[in-house]
């Protein structure tokens, strides 16, 4: 019998690779979303929420996102670290970095009449177990094994978050006395509804106004790490082709994303979509971009072998003489809500390293800066 949907994600996974930059060589990068973010603090907080019969168990992240811990880095680093490529040099994740969070209590102090935020940093010290997160991360830079880039100031949408805060919506009033500004608090919530989708803007107001918190989050991300981002991943794959100029003023060489980028028309103000290659040039910038071709995502879905399905994409991505760009989000690595998936997910991911070396044992793995480097020469 034949299978139609296979045949149609057949075509579209060697779609995604016909068009844009190509090498011969054979480079693993893995790109990895959210770190630094709140998403649930806790196992309390997940039990409040089904007191209350939200729809929690449709969405993976809310139910096994949460503040990295020490505990979570070491882990993911032991693994990284036994993974050699031909030159010798170990697995990398490009951990694409939220450097800020909602300061909950002066938003709350000011009634809602204005948004105030603390860095991640700060936000460490008020989870247990995380008070060596940020020296992790510099270990991990030292290493070569956890690179970060800019995802942003925060994850939220200040402007769509605060109104709702103001009109006392009261599901988003309580998820905020939760320390929460995103969970699923009705069915089929989107990262419009959820107020995740952090760039998105409707009109030149609002991009003057995320223009500022663009150009104040890569000032944070300089200070953070000592160095600037040379990429950017937009939160939930959105932002308008308006705001790149504003990215690539300040040093940023390349937008990571899906081939897919969703944004607001100003015109119609109804959602967009535009469809990128690995390698394309902006039009109104010089900015260029990365697109993801490979997907490693077990805690999204428990019935697929996330294994098997990577290794056809990488095999897919190399057949078109194309890096293999892996997605996998920082939900997959941490345990605070769900640790016996975490400890599972961090062996299929020593799997799959393992088999790729060993499939492929020319690949080299390199971090998203670094295969920037390499388009941007071209």
């Amino acid at each position: 019998m034949i299978n139609y949907l296979e045949i149609k994600q057949k075509i579209l996974q060697n779609g995604i690779n016909v068009l844009g930059w190509r090498t011969n060589k054979k480079y693993i990068v893995i790109e990895s979303d959210d770190w630094g973010s709140i998403r649930t603090p806790s196992k309390n907080t997940l039990m409040h929420l089904r007191k209350k019969n939200y729809p929690i168990e449709d969405c993976q992240f809310t139910l096994n996102d949460s503040l990295e811990r020490d505990k979570d880095l070491i882990a993911l680093f032991e693994v990284l670290s036994l993974a050699k490529d031909k030159n010798g040099n170990n697995a990398v994740i490009t951990a694409n970095n939220i450097v800020a969070n909602p300061d909950f209590n002066k938003i709350r102090a000011n009634d809602y009449q204005s948004y105030e935020y603390e860095l991640f940093t700060k936000t460490l010290k008020k989870y247990p177990h995380s008070s060596n997160v940020y020296s992790l991360y510099k270990k991990g830079i030292e290493l070569g094994l956890f690179i970060p880039q800019f995802h942003g100031r925060e994850h939220v949408n200040v402007s769509s978050w605060m109104q709702a805060l103001k009109d006392k919506n009261p599901d988003i009033n309580y998820g905020f006395d939760l320390e929460m500004f995103t969970f699923n608090y009705k069915k089929n919530i989107g990262c419009k509804e959820g107020f995740a989708d952090a760039f998105s803007i409707s009109n030149k107001i609002e991009k003057e106004y995320l223009d500022s918190i663009i150009v104040d989050g890569l000032r944070i991300f300089e200070n953070l790490w000592g160095y600037k981002s040379k990429t950017v991943i937009a939160p939930c794959y959105t932002w308008h082709s308006a705001s790149e100029p504003t990215f690539s003023n300040k040093g940023v060489k390349s937008m990571q994303g899906m081939f897919i980028q969703h944004s607001v028309n100003w015109k119609s103000n109804k959602r967009e979509k535009k469809y990128h290659f690995l390698g394309q040039k902006s039009k109104n910038s010089n900015i260029k971009f990365l697109v993801r071709n490979c997907v490693f995502e077990p805690s999204s879905d428990l019935e697929i072998d996330w294994i098997d399905k990577c290794l056809r994409e990488i095999e897919i991505a190399f057949k078109w003489n194309k890096p293999a760009i892996i997605s996998s989000h920082r939900f997959n690595f941490i345990g605070t809500i769900n640790q016996d998936l975490c400890d599972k997910n961090l062996k299929k991911l020593s799997i799959l390293l393992k088999k790729i070396i060993l499939k492929w044992p020319d690949v080299e793995f390199i971090s998203s800066d670094k295969l920037t480097e390499l388009i941007c020469v071209e």
